[in-house]
């Protein structure tokens, strides 16, 4: 299942004409201007829906990716879909601008900000399935799935955009960073893998250390060890790779 070629320039209007409308309109949220200023209420509304969404449907999703990877739903509980939070959401709620590190549409959807994403192919069962529940939890206007392969990208990156996250290797990165170029379109990308873990001091107390290297097993065992690497202090070395492997055997 793809998106068809000729869908995806609509998609794109749709998404960035209902986002200019809001920002004109002095309306409460409706159907025509669902944003509503970008309103706070509407915002945290879209994320308790993505909650929902991965609590009823948790079981499907953990499925998916076990027929796309062979991923454990331990795993995917754990690492993927486990981590939605909800209580927090207010106390998290500041006025604060910063920088974030990590490029994910959740981040422009909690800003309020319309999201067209294009998933890798290599995960289809997944999002198939997460293509027919978004439509379901959020509002058309905010987030939207384009489906497929290189045809469909090239399509999507012909189009002018406010923003362009990507998370995947550097081929395709240079190819996104060329196309993002021809409309001077900001473009962040998370290059897996390339910010290694550092451990520079090796008079760390015995509680730091084992903790330490509890972590950075826990984190290295996910995606088949594709978690970054980690850089040693040459005396802490053997010492550091005798807690880790007692962090795995769980002692």
């Amino acid at each position: 299942m793809t998106t068809p070629l000729s869908e995806i320039d609509e998609i794109h209007a749709s998404l960035a004409t209902k986002f200019l409308t809001s920002l004109s309109s002095s309306t409460k949220p409706s159907p025509s201007a669902p944003y509503s200023h970008l309103s706070l209420p509407y915002r945290q509304h879209q994320l308790l829906q993505l909650a929902r969404l991965v609590q009823e449907n948790a079981d499907a999703l953990c499925h998916s990716l076990w027929i796309d990877e062979g991923k454990p739903s331990q795993e995917v509980m754990m690492a993927e879909i486990g981590v939605v939070i909800r209580p927090d959401l207010d106390a998290w709620t500041v006025e604060l601008s910063y920088h974030p590190n990590v490029p994910t549409p959740l981040r422009a959807i909690a800003a309020g900000w319309p999201v067209l994403i294009k998933p890798p192919e290599v995960v289809s069962t997944f999002w198939k399935l997460l293509a027919e529940l978004v439509p379901k939890y959020l509002n058309p206007a905010v987030c939207h799935a384009a489906l497929g392969g290189v045809p469909e990208v090239t399509k999507i990156l012909e189009i002018k955009r406010a923003h362009i996250f990507y998370t995947g290797n550097a081929r395709v990165a240079r190819m996104g960073s060329a196309a993002a170029a021809k409309h001077l379109t900001p473009m962040r990308l998370d290059m897996g893998g390339k910010s290694p873990v550092i451990i520079d001091d090796p008079n760390l107390g015995k509680e730091k250390r084992r903790v330490s290297a509890k972590s950075v097993v826990g984190r290295k065992v996910n995606n088949s060890g594709q978690s970054p690497f980690i850089t040693v202090q040459p005396s802490f070395l053997r010492l550091f790779a005798k807690l880790s492997h007692l962090s795995w055997l769980g002692v």
